[in-house]
């Protein structure tokens, strides 16, 4: 059995290792295009925040795709830019979920296209849109609902603009993606297959060095079929927030509102109405030799099941610094994450202590994401080297335990796991990871990421608890 298990095992990294080298002779192909100047406009994680007006000047152009950047409309500034992305990425787990349901033994292929229009009508009027795809092929059980939404319009917004570059309020209506701070609340999750987006209205007013946002929303619900993405009645999230810039240490200081209103929470205590009201703090900067990055959240509300109306008391820190060792070779920067969220202490009270991420990416549960932010003590000691300019490797162990001995684990999508009912062992399980990021050139770049995960006493007390491996490996276009 030992044997035949190793031979398996052998298999499937041999499959693994002929995929990786397959996408590295694709990306280094492609990477024998001429690149162009070093000086053009970087792509941002938010297409929207990109601005393309500088290539009026057309002896600005020095790439090809330059001239889908600004398209004029006429002699009054309107101008249209056209965008998009194209992903391609293999997934391997073995024992997905330590264990739990349905397992792949070869992997699965994931796809996501993105193609967007940016209308620039004068300087009040902006309309934006873009289009979604997401593909997945061969996984063992079918996609999971981040997986595959086949074509959709992912983001469809106008902003009206008052004022001026330096003192200026913009009301964006629509569909649209939003990102908060590092994303440990609200991310678009550029890990996902499938993005999230929002419905809804949203105020921005930049000054100077401040920004201040305001919305109202509701989570847009993924559909199978085409174009039927619709608001979902089931989460509302309302907030409103404000940042101080500090361009000297390259950070600034926040501090935010977020209310959610969920028709459904499900936690380890019990399931029902999830009225939650989060207050936080951030702080980040960036020093030539030091960088870091804090949160911290409280949160309050009420959460009502069928028989009782309990309080919600939670909170959660979370923090990243790193320190860049110079002038080593390499250029490594040594660094720590850690994050703390509170775990519901006794379920059988009326107050409800698990801490809610509300709509995270991957932040609190490092690269697979297996588990979630809620309940939970991460740590991750981690070392970033740069070999060449253009890669960049990091390596490190996560560890993680849950907070209270009394509440279960949760996955990335704030759903229970595993009960806390069965065990009062605390430490879940240790993670080690390896990734690679390649830069090849201004369009093209390649990731990829092998790691595992070590289930520990609570995992294995509350079965299945097997050791997970994990690689996955993709290329992506943009333009």
């Amino acid at each position: 059995m030992v044997r035949e298990k190793f031979r398996a095992w052998v298999g499937r990294a041999r499959y693994t290792c002929r995929l990786a080298f397959f996408l590295l002779s694709f990306v280094r192909l492609c990477a024998q295009s001429p690149s162009p100047s070093p000086t053009p406009a970087l792509y941002q994680p938010q297409r929207y925040d990109e601005d393309w007006s500088y290539l009026s000047d057309s002896t600005r152009r020095t790439d090809w795709f330059d001239r889908l950047k600004y398209i004029r409309l006429n002699d009054r500034g309107w101008y249209l830019s056209l965008g998009g992305e194209g992903r391609i990425r293999y997934e391997y787990f073995s024992e997905f979920a330590f264990g739990a349901g349905p397992q792949d033994s070869n992997g699965y292929w994931l796809q996501r296209y993105l193609l967007h229009t940016d209308w620039h009508l004068g300087k009040r009027v902006r309309v934006f849109t873009q289009l979604q795809s997401g593909i997945e092929n061969g996984r063992k059980g079918g996609p999971r609902l981040t997986d595959d939404d086949r074509l959709e319009l992912h983001q469809a917004f106008v902003d009206l603009k008052f004022g001026d570059e330096d003192n200026s309020i913009v009301v964006r209506m629509g569909r649209h993606e939003m990102d908060l701070g590092a994303g440990r609340l609200i991310s678009s999750g550029e890990g996902l297959n499938v993005k999230r987006s929002l419905d809804g209205a949203r105020l921005i007013w930049r000054t100077h060095r401040w920004i201040t946002n305001a919305q109202v929303n509701k989570l847009t619900s993924v559909k199978l079929g085409l174009f039927n993405d619709a608001p979902g009645p089931s989460l509302t999230l309302w907030g409103v927030g404000t940042t101080r810039s500090r361009p000297k240490r390259h950070g600034g200081e926040s501090v935010f509102y977020i209310g959610l209103d969920r028709k459904q929470g499900i936690f380890d205590q019990g399931a029902g109405r999830e009225i939650r009201h989060t207050l936080g703090l951030r702080g980040f900067g960036q020093f030539p030799s030091f960088d870091y990055n804090f949160d911290a959240f409280l949160q309050l509300g009420r959460f009502n099941t069928p028989t009782n109306a309990d309080s919600i008391r939670a909170w959660a820190f979370s923090s990243d610094f790193g320190y860049v060792v110079s002038p080593a070779k390499f250029k490594p920067r040594l660094g720590l994450r850690a994050n703390i969220t509170s775990g519901d202490r006794n379920p059988k009270d009326h107050v409800l202590q698990t801490f809610n991420p509300l709509l995270p990416g991957t932040t609190y549960s490092d690269t697979i994401g297996l588990i979630g932010a809620p309940n939970s003590i991460a740590v991750f000691p981690n070392a970033r080297m740069l070999p060449r300019e253009n890669i960049t490797m990091t390596l490190g162990p996560a560890f993680f335990w849950r907070q209270s001995k009394r509440d279960g684990i949760y996955s990335i999508n704030v759903l229970p796991l595993r009960t806390g009912q069965l065990s009062d062992s605390r430490l879940v399980g240790v993670q080690p990871s390896f990734r690679l990021d390649w830069s090849i050139q201004r369009h093209w770049s390649y990731s990829a990421i092998a790691s595992g995960f070590q289930t520990a006493d609570f995992l294995k007390e509350t079965p299945p608890g097997k050791t997970t491996t994990y690689f996955t490996s993709w290329v992506t276009f943009r333009f």
